[in-house]
């Protein structure tokens, strides 16, 4: 058997080698090139999916923004009613123990 092999390999020309090399190449190169396809592919989705998740955490960001508005608007709302309670007090405080308002100070 070892006969027939070594009479097999013998009987191959140079020529016959290098269809064969050229076809594994060729075959090689589809390989690489479908694998480079599917690695394109796979990164383009990937950076797709990335730019929906980018997306959506702006859109939070200008809704947190606008809610931290809306927060502050209601604070400086809340600070004003306070000052003219306060002011209010210190009217009504000063009239009782005055039993009158002073010239000069806003009513």
């Amino acid at each position: 058997m070892e006969e027939k092999n070594n009479e097999i390999k013998k009987e191959m020309t140079i020529e016959d080698l290098a269809e064969s090399m050229a076809k594994g190449f060729e075959k090689i190169e589809k390989q690489a090139d479908k694998k480079t396809d599917d690695l394109a592919t796979m990164i383009q989705n990937n950076f797709l999916s990335v730019e929906e998740r980018l997306d959506s955490v702006e859109e939070r960001v200008v809704s947190i923004g606008k809610e931290v508005k809306e927060v502050k608007e209601d604070t400086e709302n809340i600070k004003a009613d306070l000052n003219k309670k306060v002011d209010k007090f210190t009217h009504n405080d000063l009239k009782s123990l005055l039993g009158f308002i002073p010239r000069g100070l806003p009513r």
